[in-house]
């Protein structure tokens, strides 16, 4: 809950410091909510609140919109200090108006092209050619990272390990993109590194997590 003027309350257990809290709407309701549940395990300085999931990513927006008015009313039972939409782009239609809407909103968004299963295989290899979303899905399965959409304890070796080689490789697309001509987020892409880098702001070493 807000406090009059603007200023959120103090989140305090006894003395411990206050936790960030990042409200995200997914559009994935396993492999996603899977993913950041995980990556919080061990970082006690943040809070996931998840919100809708399983939606379209128009929906997904419109959602935190209206969270983002809720937050706003004098008297609102919801607070976070940071929301965010994760979807894919595949066939999704009204994509760009889902776009648009966040960024005029100042809803934050993470979106992979085509599917956020890419942003699991950059983990492990290289994808630089233009691929569609169950070619993706079938790599990230091939190499262990998702199992029937869930991702197993097993692939942790690979992602803990190789969360630095990931965001490197998706800037890279970035780079290749801008390079070549081609928009922005084009196929293939993954902005999901930016809301990694946000829930481990305080304490980089969380995302280190050992399997088990």
């Amino acid at each position: 809950m807000r406090k009059p003027g603007g200023q959120r309350p103090t989140r305090r257990i006894g003395d411990r410091k206050p936790r960030r809290i990042i409200r995200v709407h997914l559009e994935g309701a396993v492999t996603e909510k899977g993913y950041l549940k995980r990556l919080v395990r061990r970082n006690r300085d943040v809070q996931i609140d998840f919100g809708s999931t399983g939606c379209a990513p128009l929906t997904l927006v419109e959602n935190a919109l209206a969270d983002m008015r809720e937050r706003a009313r004098r008297n609102s039972t919801i607070d976070f200090d940071e929301i965010w939409c994760v979807f894919d782009v595949d066939q999704h239609p009204n994509l760009s108006q889902a776009r648009d809407e966040a960024r005029q909103g100042n809803i934050a968004t993470a979106v992979s092209n085509p599917c956020f299963e890419l942003w699991l295989v950059l983990h492990a290899e290289s994808q630089t050619g233009n691929i569609k979303c169950r070619a993706v899905q079938r790599r990230a399965a091939g190499l262990g990272l998702i199992k029937d959409k869930a991702i197993p304890n097993t692939a942790w070796i690979v992602l803990d390990a190789n969360y630095d080689v990931a965001k490197r490789r998706a800037t890279n697309l970035d780079q290749m993109h801008t390079g070549n001509g081609s928009p922005a987020g084009h196929n293939p892409s993954s902005d999901m590194w930016q809301l990694v880098d946000r829930v481990l702001r305080d304490n980089p070493d969380a995302g280190r997590i050992s399997a088990g």
